[in-house]
């Protein structure tokens, strides 16, 4: 599923919010390529994708929660985790999703 032009995304550690479907999603830029996270942190609903990411890890802009953007865990300990959706830059500059529990 395309979301945005992978050369519209910030490469400083900000991301880019987008939805698709109904469904909101975080768009990042990290180590050369695309990731892709749900923007929603379980907490108490701030927007991923407005965080910044350090060592791999999105901070929410709410109350500091920490995820790795990888693999969707807390790194604060926690059992909150979030989706990662896989991604991929297609031939014609897109960056694409496989969104977690679509219907293909």
């Amino acid at each position: 599923m395309p979301l945005v032009r992978a050369d519209e995304l910030p490469r400083d550690g900000t991301g880019r919010v987008v939805e698709v479907a109904g469904q909101r999603l975080a768009v990042f830029w990290i180590d050369g390529g695309p990731h892709v996270i749900d923007d929603e942190c379980p907490h108490e609903g701030g927007s991923l994708g407005q965080g910044v990411v350090l060592a791999g890890d999105v901070t929410c802009p709410w109350h500091g929660w920490h995820f790795r953007v990888r693999d969707g865990r807390n790194t604060d300990g926690l059992t909150a985790c979030i989706a990662v959706h896989a991604a991929r830059v297609s031939a014609d500059g897109m960056v694409e999703a496989r969104l977690v529990g679509a219907r293909a």
